[in-house]
């Protein structure tokens, strides 16, 4: 939001009092004070949440938590309409204009490409920092900039999905690296993170690229290097270059296999840390965080295309790069949602997903030969129960329909009378009555889909079960 938009929309010259009305409005009151009568031109629920940011410079302590004495407000009070508003900028704005993430068409990628796409509930809040000029809070959770939706950025993904997997490639490697085939062996690997994720941070080739490196003291490649052992440091880092320009990359730089996508969430909430005086032990200035809450859901999609090697995905040793790939890519996930976690103070158990999953794995192959077992081990455990707003699988609950059979939308007034689960359940019959919807929309004439091997997955265990398969089957020479 450009600060212009501030300025036009400034309540600063007010008495306090008429801020307080001004900012009470902004979190959810009817109308704004006759003063500031322009305001009321803010429709947006996230926009009225980022103007609370002016509040910043004046009654900043009212703005986030309005006044006790009297009643809670503030920015509290502006999170659960901020929160309804989410899931229609997405059914309204992303869907529309095809930005969920989804399955990518695989028929139009090169051979061997495979996708992972699961939703997954977060076990603890979810922290990162937005890149806002101004807010009202010191630390805000990214947000998409049109649609202003909480999200986690493909960039990044990908950087704490490298972060994770480099750290179990140095738990694996460190102190254990005592032969000349060790050290092979250790390139090898290094090697298949480089063919992941491109090119590695402060890698260069050349007589100069190690000092450089360790110039730059938090650099990914220092920090493989220094995997080695100290007699090894300098002549291994070399030879590890050596080995870089001969089987993978002339000029040092290299794109990755795998490209992320976004994930969406629809929640926001709020965190109170309130750190101690070591000299008292007691609370002096709580700190409120801005959080994606515990149990908000999202979807996760990756993609790997293995585009280094079109023309040669027959070859036994690329199939089993491919098989080796799998393997890492199922075992770098599971361990980044249940383990390491994402986002901000991971340390201290924040970022992290429940083990429960519901996902599904593709991967292009034109003949793929899997176990029969895969195939009954992912059917889900007796029959689904029908939700609440269903009278039928196929039909909404009268309440939720008009006379002509359409969906029955509600007005503001009438969704602010309804009780938290009333509220849930409405949500749930909308977006099923818009899948619906959807669905019955007739689409363009286009070729054919493929299908593709695949295996579907309740969980990450048996995510990295299914990448075992596939990696077998690919080893196997199945995959032609």
């Amino acid at each position: 939001m450009i600060h212009d938009y501030f300025a036009a929309h400034s309540y600063l010259e007010g008495y306090d009092h008429v801020q307080r009305r001004v900012i009470d409005y902004l979190v959810g009151e009817k109308s704004p004070p006759e003063e500031f009568a322009h305001l009321s031109a803010i429709k947006d629920p996230a926009s009225k949440v980022e103007m609370l940011a002016l509040a910043e410079l004046s009654i900043k302590n009212y703005a986030q938590s309005g006044d006790p004495r009297e009643k809670s407000g503030g920015i509290r009070s502006a999170i659960p309409g901020l929160n309804n508003s989410f899931q229609k900028r997405i059914d309204d704005g992303l869907k529309p204009l095809g930005l969920v993430p989804v399955l990518p068409a695989l028929g139009e990628l090169p051979e061997l490409s495979l996708a992972v796409h699961f939703r997954f509930k977060l076990r603890q809040p979810y922290i990162s920092h937005d890149e806002a000029a101004l807010y009202l809070l010191d630390n805000p959770v990214r947000k998409e900039k049109v649609f202003r939706l909480p999200y986690i950025a493909p960039t990044q993904w990908k950087g704490t999905l490298h972060a994770v997997m480099a750290s179990q490639f140095a738990t694996q490697w460190e102190g254990k690296i005592n032969t000349d085939d060790d050290l092979k062996a250790f390139f090898r690997q290094r090697a298949r993170l480089f063919t992941l994720f491109g090119t590695e941070k402060a890698f260069e080739l050349g007589a100069k690229s190690q000092k450089k490196s360790q110039e730059k003291k938090k650099s990914q490649t220092l920090y493989l290097d220094q995997l080695l052992p100290i007699e090894r440091q300098e002549r291994g880092a070399q030879k590890y270059r050596r080995y870089v320009r001969r089987y993978l990359t002339g000029n040092g730089f290299l794109a990755g296999r795998l490209q992320f996508y976004p994930s969406f969430f629809t929640q926001l909430g709020l965190e109170v840390m309130n750190p101690h005086s070591r000299k008292t032990g007691a609370g002096a200035l709580p700190i409120l965080f801005e959080t994606v809450p515990k149990g908000a859901e999202a979807e996760f999609v990756l993609l790997y295309v293995p585009h280094d090697c079109i023309g040669q995905q027959q070859d036994s040793k690329v199939r089993a790069q491919v098989a080796e790939d799998l393997k890492l890519i199922a075992r770098g996930l599971s361990e980044l949602f249940c383990l390491y976690g994402f986002g901000a103070k991971t340390t201290s158990g924040f970022g992290r997903a429940e083990e429960k999953i519901e996902g599904k794995l593709v991967l292009r192959a034109s003949k793929l030969k899997l176990p029969d077992a895969d195939k009954t081990d992912s059917q889900p455990a007796g029959a689904t129960p029908l939700p609440k707003y269903l009278e039928a699988p196929d039909r909404l609950k009268p309440e939720y329909l008009n006379p002509d059979g359409t969906f029955r939308e509600h007005s503001e007034a009438e969704l602010k009378q309804m009780g938290k689960m009333s509220r849930w359940e409405y949500d749930k019959a909308r977006r099923w009555w818009l899948a619906q919807a959807e669905k019955a929309r007739p689409a363009a004439p286009s070729k054919p889909e493929k299908s593709w091997p695949e295996a579907a997955f309740r969980n990450f265990s048996e995510l990295e079960k299914a990448a075992g398969d596939f990696a077998s089957a690919l080893r196997k020479g199945d995959a032609a």
